[in-house]
């Protein structure tokens, strides 16, 4: 019979709790940065077929300003 990973030995452990409570820090992290990245509104509109290649531009340069706004 193959053993568990689940056993109330693995679930406990010093080390794995630390990396579970290190990758859900990461997470809320993450998690903040994505929703300041949707709040910043550079265009307000659909954007026209016309300058969609331009979008990616426009992406970075979003991304470079929520990155100035400071600390989350």
């Amino acid at each position: 019979m193959a053993k568990s990973v689940f056993t109330p030995d693995a679930l406990f452990r010093p080390s794995t709790q630390q990396t579970t409570k290190r990758i859900a820090n990461v997470r809320i992290y993450v998690e903040r940065v994505i929703k300041r990245l949707k709040d910043f509104r550079i265009i307000n509109q659909t954007i026209p077929i016309i300058i969609l290649r331009q979008a990616n531009d426009i992406i970075i340069i979003r991304a470079a300003l929520t990155n100035l706004r400071g600390r989350l």
